[in-house]
């Protein structure tokens, strides 16, 4: 790969590097700079033979499906994140985001705690709320 620079302009640029660096530190440099594009090149070269070996599965790939088997020793299906739609035949499904659980987080299996829509509660109805019920008398 040839230089952008000519002849000329390689000698000047050598010759401002000795005046400000002085005879002493000019060899460290160049070996400094030497030893940071041998490791560059290193690098790209680990990165090239990375990519081309073929991908290695995964030791906790088998304990996933171990995870997943039931009592049976079936694997069990993943829960899909995603919801059939109600229009074209399938099943409604709730407005919560799916969320993945810890087992030993508390939880709520009977969706009791429940956030009320819009920070609307539920107090009676709506005649009870303005106070327009039946007057007794």
């Amino acid at each position: 790969m040839p230089l952008p620079f000519s002849g000329w302009e390689l000698i000047l640029i050598l010759a401002i590097a000795l005046l400000v660096l002085g005879p002493g530190k000019l060899p460290d440099l160049g070996a400094a700079v030497g030893k940071t594009i041998r490791e560059f090149r290193q690098a790209a070269s680990d990165v090239q033979e990375a990519a081309n070996l073929e991908p290695v599965t995964s030791p906790a790939a088998p304990a996933a499906d171990r995870y997943n088997r039931s009592e049976t020793g079936r694997p069990q299906p993943a829960p899909s994140s995603e919801s059939a739609d109600p229009v074209q035949g399938g099943t409604a499904t709730s407005s919560r985001p799916s969320q993945q659980s810890d087992p030993a987080a508390p939880h709520d299996p009977a969706g009791l705690a429940t956030p009320t829509a819009a920070g609307l509660e539920d107090s009676g109805s709506p005649a009870q709320q303005t106070g327009e019920g039946p007057r007794q008398g």
